[in-house]
């Protein structure tokens, strides 16, 4: 076994067998299932964005979407569709 294989395995070995990795992991599922929840929740409600679409991601209201700067947003420097 070479120098490189084996001190990649060392530190595998110190990841895994630390109690900060699976708080870590715990936490970021929990994180990524409330987002989801949340954004469940909000979804078709009045006055905001369809969900996937730019305005959802980024944060404009649904009257503001289609405009440039609208609820805090930076003018696109790209292309119009």
């Amino acid at each position: 076994m070479n120098g490189t294989l084996r001190l990649a395995r060392a530190e595998l070995r110190k990841l895994f067998t630390t109690k900060a990795l699976p708080v870590s992991f715990a936490i970021a599922i929990v994180l990524a299932i409330g987002s989801v929840i949340i954004d469940a929740m909000v979804a078709g409600k009045n006055g905001t964005a369809r969900l996937g679409t730019d305005a959802d991601v980024y944060g404009a209201t649904w009257p503001d979407a289609g405009r440039p700067g609208a609820a805090g947003q930076q003018p696109s420097r790209l292309p119009p569709r």
